[in-house]
Formats: structure tokens, sequence, C-alpha cells
């Protein structure tokens, strides 16, 4: 500790000494702070304070004030830049962890200013930028010049200087002369590429995909969200997770090719034979332990049957009834008491069922890197049943009338079924006695509190 504050006093002390001497040399009636002046520790702690809009802005001061958020900027809590493609509207947004609020660039020249905007000139890395805003939006600065192309790849440059963070990119169809961008060095690579539907245009054309995909290097994520007819993506070959519309153009010599944690497949024409070698393969191959899961739209009328592939059904002791659903999918559980098991020789484990979903039922092969993936998830509702219990004598006690019935509601030991049983005859019997009442319908609610989290912990066990 000593030894940090002597090293930061000299700095502290040529600070103030600078500080005495620009309030000396001032002129009248002007006041200034030279904010730059201060300790870099010092500065550094005021940057992760201040307001993304309000970096940016002080970006454009000069080169020294650009230099200085740039070296703290480092360490501060950006953590993504969004670049939406669409024309003839392209937007960057920067968001952040903790307190600060998202930044918005986005060019339009087509709306029309009126007295609720601002407008206002910028100068960043050199360039000049003709932007307005409305008052109350001071993060959301929109663009207003000419030449979308170059414009767009001089501030996302001068982003990426100030916030270093990774890229993740969404298109939308009928790009026109954007589609230049993605010939610039700053494209090349993203963590993550998402094709998507546009307003008008739902349908990416041959030589639009071929534009998009044919440089760019999607590390960590791809997502196609329309239909992309017999076009191949041939980055579902090279990224981790995936989901696509429409693989029918894929064989099965490209599933036995894949090396991914996820994918999901909307619409494909693989057969269960199919994915029984892909099972098989992964048996042979215990050095690769990548694979966390597929999805197959699948139909629930369609038998699941296997030649080769040795299986087991679900043991409780083995694993659990449910798997956690993947982030790049869809957040929930899925019900895996039907599916089938099997084991490799490094003792990793994997199932293969047909499991409901919201869109309608998939086919699932999931590898259980961890058997027990809601055992955590368990032990929280376990503790909040418990909690439930050791209130309910006093919810009897203020919200109830004395029965027998509300004091064998209080055994932990009683079934679901039989506590929704005698739940539902004791507020019944109550509503014709006594009416419905506020103090009724808190008891109520309390009773199906603890019944709700009983059902939850049936489900997952």
């Amino acid at each position: 500790m000593l030894g940090k504050l002597s090293r930061i006093l000299p700095s502290i002390q040529r600070a103030c000494k600078n500080l005495s001497l620009r309030r000396k040399n001032s002129k009248k009636g002007k006041k200034s702070f030279p904010l730059l002046s201060l300790p870099s520790l010092i500065l550094e702690k005021v940057f992760n304070q201040t307001e993304a809009i309000d970096l940016l802005n002080l970006t454009a001061c000069s080169k020294n004030a650009g230099r200085a958020v740039k070296i703290t900027s480092k360490r501060n809590s950006a953590k993504t830049c969004l670049l939406h493609l669409r024309y003839p509207r392209p937007s960057i947004t920067i968001s952040f962890y903790g307190f600060r609020k998202n930044l918005v660039w986005m060019f339009d020249k087509e709306e029309k200013l009126t007295k609720k905007h601002v407008q206002e000139e910028k100068t960043l890395s050199g360039y000049q930028f003709i932007t307005y805003r409305e008052k109350k939006k001071i993060r959301h600065v929109m663009c207003r010049n000419e030449n979308v192309r170059e414009g767009f790849i001089k501030i996302l440059d001068h982003f990426l200087q100030v916030f270093t963070v990774p890229i993740q990119i969404v298109v939308e169809p009928n790009l026109g002369d954007l589609m230049t961008l993605f010939n610039h060095p700053l494209l090349l690579r993203c963590s993550e590429l998402e094709l998507t539907r546009g307003y008008k245009q739902y349908h990416f054309g041959r030589e639009e995909l071929n534009a998009i995909c044919k440089k760019i290097h999607v590390k960590d994520r791809f997502r196609v969200d329309v239909d992309t007819g017999s076009t191949n993506l041939r980055q579902i070959f090279f990224v981790e997770n995936f989901s696509i519309c429409n693989a029918n153009w894929m064989c099965s010599h490209d599933l036995l090719n894949l090396d991914c944690r996820t994918a999901k497949f909307k619409r494909h024409a693989f057969k269960i034979d199919e994915i029984e070698d892909y099972a098989l393969k992964w048996l042979s191959k215990p050095h690769k332990p990548k694979l966390e899961r597929m999805e197959f739209a699948w139909d629930p009328l369609e038998e699941v049957w296997f030649d080769e592939l040795k299986t087991m059904e679900w043991d409780k002791t083995r694993r659990s009834k449910c798997c956690m659903k993947s982030e790049l999918l869809t957040s929930g559980t899925y019900d895996c008491s039907a599916a089938f098991d099997f084991i490799r020789k490094d003792g990793l484990l994997a199932s293969i069922g047909v499991v409901d979903d919201v869109g309608g039922s998939i086919l699932l092969f999931h590898v259980w890197h961890d058997r027990f993936p809601t055992k955590t998830q368990q032990d929280l509702l376990q503790k909040k049943l418990a909690d439930l219990y050791t209130e309910l004598p006093e919810v009897n006690e203020l919200y109830g009338v004395g029965s027998v019935a509300e004091r064998e509601l209080q055994n932990p030991k009683l079934s679901i079924e039989r506590f929704q049983e005698l739940l539902n005859e004791t507020y019944t019997h109550r509503i014709a006695l006594f009416n419905s009442s506020p103090e009724l319908e808190y008891w109520y609610g309390f009773h199906n509190q603890i019944l709700n989290v009983m059902k939850d912990i049936r489900f997952l066990v």
C-alpha cells in the first residue's frame, strides 16, 4: 500500500500544481476544469462513471482526449458491438455491462428535422459527421452523411478503437450497395452472424448469400432464420454453434463432418439411420468431447429405432430427468425421461429421443457433460418449499379459520394430489360459507405457491 501511495503522490502533486496554474491563467468569467490533468488512476475512475455518449463526445474534443479515453476504455464495461445491416438504415449499437445504457448510431438521412431535434457536427478520427438526435434521446445518434458506406466504416473503426469489444452482425435481405461492406477488413471476422427477415424482404438471393458468407469468418455463433433454399451454407462446418432454417441441401456425409457444440435444424432430410450413424461416430471418437447437443425438427408419429446403437432406458441414478435448453436456442428444460441413453468408453453419457418443444416435437441428441444439471435448481426449490412450510402455520393463524383441513395441509409429507384436492375442497367450502374476501384469496394464493413449487420439484426429479 505504501509503495502504491509513493508512486501516486508525485503525480497528484503535479496535477494540483497544473490545476492551480490553469486557474490563474484562465480568463475572468470563464470556468473550466482541466480533466486530462488528473492522475491516470483517478481519470480511469472518472471515465468508468461517465455515460457512453459523453465518452464518445469527449473523443471528438481533441487528440489528447481521444487518446485518454482509448487507454482507459480497455478496462471499461463495454460488452458487444452489434452491426444491424439493413438498407438504407444500417446501425451500430454498443452495449455495456453495469449502469451504462446502450449507445446507438444509425444512418438515416430521410427523417425530417423538427423542433424536437438537435443537429450537431462531430469530427471523429478526422472524419466529419453530420448528426442529429431527439432532445430526450441523447444516446441515440442519427447520422445524415450522404456516403453511408464510407461513413459506416469510419464510425465503426472509431468505435472499435474506443471500445474493445467483439462484433455481432445481423443482416436483412436486399442490402443494395451495402453489400460492399463485407469486402472491408473490419467485417471479415465476427463473433456472431445472424441472417434474419426484413420488414419487406423475406428471402436472400444466392448472390447476396455468397457475398456475405464467402469471406467472413464467424467464431462462435451462426444463425439463419430465413429459408435459404438449396444454397450451401459452408460456414456451419467452421463455427461452434449454429441454427439454420433449411438444411435440405445437407447429406449424411455433411452431417458426419460436423464438428460443433450445438446445432439446430428446422427443416432437413435426415432419417433416423443417418442420425444413428452420427451417434456411432461420436461413440468411436472419445478424444472429441466438444459436442453438447443437436436438435432436429421431428414428426412425433415417426418411430425412433436403432439397428446397431446399443441403448439403455432412463435411470434416475444415472442422470437427471431433464436437461437445460441451449442458450443459443431457447431457455427452459426438456423432459428427457423417454430418451435412450448410451455411454462412450471415456464415460461420457449421451441421449437420443423425441421431446416436446414450443414449435413442435424435436429429436434431441444431448451429451450429458453434467449428468445432473438441474441439481442446483432442485436444491433451490427444496429450500424455497421448506421456507414456505415454515411460514404456513402463521398464514393459517392470520388468514385461516382453524379447520382440521388447514392443519393437514401443514404436513410436508402430503402428496401433491392430496394437497391439491384438500386445498380446493377447503377453498370451495369457505367460499360457500363466508363468500370471497382478501384474507381468503391471500390464504389460497399462498397455498398455491407451495403447490406450484412441489410440481416444479416433481418435474425435475
